[in-house]
């Protein structure tokens, strides 16, 4: 019994368990955009999300996976992007992309203005390498922007520089 058990597994086997090869997309900078980043923020992940009109997430990641040396210009740079859906069925969503930094970092979301239609939070560029020297760490300003985002597009305003 146990023979024909094991005979009727190795005929039957091959289309139970068959494969298929998964499709390979061409692109390297979508591959490092998708293994490197992380998602810093969400409207979803807030507790009134309802009073936000759309749904915001906000991602950052290395261009390259690179250690740095001891200046600040050997850390790879950090891409920030952003995505805005009004969540209809059907949509694309919009994906805009702030300027290169050596790291980014999600401050805020502000408070929603009522019928506005907008999303604003604040970002700050960062340098959380360990292995920067101290006179370097000391030369590097951080900057925060505020960012406004809505259904047809999104603007920033560069708050300061410490």
């Amino acid at each position: 019994m146990k023979y024909v058990t094991w005979i009727f597994l190795c005929l039957f086997s091959t289309s139970v368990f068959a494969t298929e090869a998964i499709y390979f997309p061409q692109s390297n900078n979508l591959a490092k955009i998708l293994a490197f980043s992380n998602q810093l923020s969400s409207t979803a992940d807030q507790e009134n999300m309802k009073d936000f009109s759309l749904a915001v997430r906000v991602f950052a990641g290395p261009m390259e996976l690179l250690e740095c040396g001891s200046a600040v210009e050997s850390c790879p740079d950090h891409r920030l992007f952003i995505t805005v859906s009004t969540g209809d069925l059907g949509e694309t969503p919009a994906l805009y992309e702030l300027t290169e930094s050596k790291g980014w970092e999600f401050v805020k979301w502000h408070p929603p203005v009522k019928d506005s239609g907008s999303v604003i939070f604040t970002v700050r560029t960062t340098l959380a390498y360990t292995n920067l020297e101290d006179e370097e760490r000391a030369k590097w300003q951080a900057k925060e922007y505020i960012i406004e985002v809505t259904e047809t597009g999104a603007t920033y305003r560069l708050l300061n520089t410490k």
